[in-house]
């Protein structure tokens, strides 16, 4: 899941500390096949953090992303990180 952290990491200027603290992982059935992920920040998505960040100096996201087949019609797993 490190992929989404690299990721806003490059959409933000140097100005802005990327971390990384924790995530919760609900499994919901068994990977026996190859899955997929989509890490998408939207533009809005980034105003906001860039808003708050000006106005909390720092803050935490909870980002969403789900593990599915590649028809993603079946999801395995679901990050919250």
């Amino acid at each position: 899941m490190y992929v989404a952290l690299i990721q806003l990491i490059n959409l933000l200027n140097s100005n802005y500390v990327v971390g990384d603290k924790s995530a919760k992982i609900f499994f919901k059935r068994h990977g026996n096949e190859d899955l997929y992920a989509e890490f998408n920040y939207s533009e809005i998505e980034l105003n906001e953090i860039i808003g708050r960040v000006k106005e909390e100096n720092e803050i935490q996201i909870v980002k969403r992303t789900q593990l599915n087949n590649k028809d993603k019609i079946t999801v395995f797993c679901e990050v919250k990180k």
